[in-house]
């Protein structure tokens, strides 16, 4: 599970192993699946900001932009860029609340470019990029896993990162890759989505408030040598 912030990003950050009914280490970053066809296109608009790491900042006004928003499944061909994007993202909206060294430690040894590019491509992971005017400027991923326990034994899809540049913020990018992750959880047959977010992340956790999600538990995310809190945050489709 990673820490989500819809401006930008794709939150990310780990959580304890043992939250997590598969036993996987949630501070595993994760991102990326497939190539780049079939693109959604939607105008701007809207809040965003769900941060990496599943681990949320949304930050989407609501004004319209000059060029719409194209969303495309990635590939394997896009891991470099997604991972750079990812740690990019990350560090602009996470740098300001967090110290210099837990950061650099965040970045080193938590969440590698290598892990990125690795999870490209890796089984259960679908990852999205959001295109204006021909360049990236956000990106999400979604992961196929057991949910939390405090879930239940539900069919559940998590969406693990979304995020976007800091310059495209009150563009719809946000928006659009929101709307992307929740079509395809319905064509995957899921009955839920869910997600973790920075508990002192308000625009974030506004964003999802505003697409439905509510809160039904929490979990620590390490920056560094810091355990925080996110907010489990789950929607019904």
């Amino acid at each position: 599970m990673e820490r989500i912030t819809p401006n930008d990003a794709p939150d990310g950050r780990p959580a304890r192993a043992d939250e997590r009914s598969d036993g996987r280490p949630d501070w595993v970053n994760d991102r990326l699946d497939r190539t780049d066809g079939n693109f959604l296109e939607a105008t701007g608009g809207a809040d965003e900001r769900l941060g990496a790491h599943s681990r949320g900042a949304a930050d989407e006004a609501d004004e319209p932009q000059a060029g719409a928003v194209r969303i495309g499944i990635a590939g394997p061909g896009h891991a470099e860029l997604i991972a750079d994007l990812a740690r990019r993202t990350f560090y602009d909206a996470f740098a300001a609340q967090n110290t210099a060294e837990n950061m650099r430690i965040f970045q080193e040894e938590q969440f590698t470019r290598q892990m990125q590019i690795a999870e490209v491509g890796a089984p259960g992971r679908t990852f999205f990029l959001a295109w204006v005017n021909g360049k990236p400027v956000g990106f999400a991923s979604m992961r196929e896993s057991p949910p939390p326990r405090a879930l239940g034994a539900v069919s559940a899809i998590e969406i693990v990162q979304l995020y976007s540049e800091q310059k495209t913020i009150g563009k719809g990018v946000g928006k659009a890759l929101m709307a992307a992750c929740l079509e395809f959880a319905r064509q995957k047959g899921k009955d839920w989505v869910w997600l973790g977010v920075w508990e002192h992340n308000p625009r974030a956790i506004a964003f999802y408030s505003k697409w439905g999600f509510e809160r039904f538990g929490e979990h620590i995310f390490l920056v560094g040598l810091d355990a925080q809190t996110d907010w489990w945050m789950k929607k019904k489709l």
